[in-house]
């Protein structure tokens, strides 16, 4: 993407605020991250530079930075993974100093969507970002659900057994097609989950912590359950429709959380759609509670 400046207009007595958009910079990164951390304190949110490159991303290509007078005021990434299948993109990354600099950057995403064939659009906000979320409303945006953030305190009590006739796959036995087909079932009616590509996913899950991730399969080798997790993250968790209700996410969870307990891990942490009262009654039953305020995710009809 070439620079792209643009001229807010200002009454005529006032000066006019130029804003320009260029590709993703890594030297501007770390004053972004600041700006982020200064406006969500006392709840930080590390890693705005590995959101901004990770694969869903484009490692970067996907992204823009928003520059004023030298000075970089916000950034943009997008995602635009499973358009093809629910017509859905996202703007994630989308970090602001100013609700001029927001409107800019939302519209970039706009276009960048529309131009992808999305039928709708996507993009959070927490309650601290007052200007993204001005600069939302403003563009037609709409509040969808929240995203809700679990601690869950290590032990997890309960079972660590799996229901007969399921075993751990090792990694270096994944079938990723058969293992994207299980996520796309799994992952069917819940928001803001797209679907990548067997090249992503793979991509994406070989970061993770394979010590205490599982994929499960069934005696004839079908993908039935599957639990990702980074770190002290849990970046995914999916189970079959027809093993859904036998505790399966739950024996997955205390596994987890009984390997990263005797590594010293005090806590599991999941991010959870509000609108997903199947997934929220499990994390509540498991113990946990909010540890970061919600962030709230809008959506505009891009058709």
């Amino acid at each position: 993407m070439s620079p792209l400046v643009l001229c807010s207009p200002r009454p005529h007595n006032a000066t006019v605020s130029t804003i320009t958009l260029t590709p993703l910079q890594a030297a501007a990164l770390p004053a972004l991250q600041q700006l982020r951390d200064d406006l969500l304190a006392p709840h930080a949110q590390p890693g705005l530079a590995e959101e901004l490159t990770d694969v869903a991303r484009g490692h970067g290509q996907h992204a823009c930075l928003a520059w004023r007078r030298g000075q970089a005021v916000g950034c943009a990434g997008w995602v635009l993974q499973g358009v093809e299948q629910d017509g859905c993109g996202y703007g994630a990354p989308l970090l602001a100093a100013d609700q001029e600099v927001a409107s800019l950057l939302i519209a970039r995403v706009i276009a960048v969507a529309s131009e992808a064939g999305a039928k709708r659009l996507r993009i959070g906000s927490f309650a601290a970002e007052s200007a993204k979320q001005s600069a939302l409303l403003a563009a037609g945006f709409v509040p969808v659900f929240e995203f809700v953030h679990w601690a869950l305190p290590l032990p997890i009590a309960g079972t660590t057994t799996l229901p007969a006739g399921l075993r751990s796959l090792p990694y270096a036995e994944i079938d990723w097609p058969a293992l994207r087909a299980c996520y796309a079932q799994c992952f069917q009616q819940v928001p803001n989950a797209p679907v990548p590509d067997v090249a992503a996913m793979q991509e994406e899950w070989s970061a993770a912590d394979w010590t205490v991730s599982r994929v499960l399969v069934d005696e004839q080798g079908h993908y039935q359950a599957f639990l990702l997790v980074s770190g002290e993250e849990v970046d995914a968790v999916g189970v079959m429709p027809a093993l859904q209700g036998r505790g399966l996410a739950a024996a997955l969870y205390a596994q987890a959380g009984e390997a990263l307990r005797r590594r010293g891990v005090s806590h599991l942490h999941a991010m959870v759609a509000s609108s997903n009262g199947a997934s929220m009654a499990l994390h509540e039953r498991l113990g946990g509670y909010e540890h970061l305020p919600r962030r709230t995710v809008y959506q505009l009809s891009l058709c």
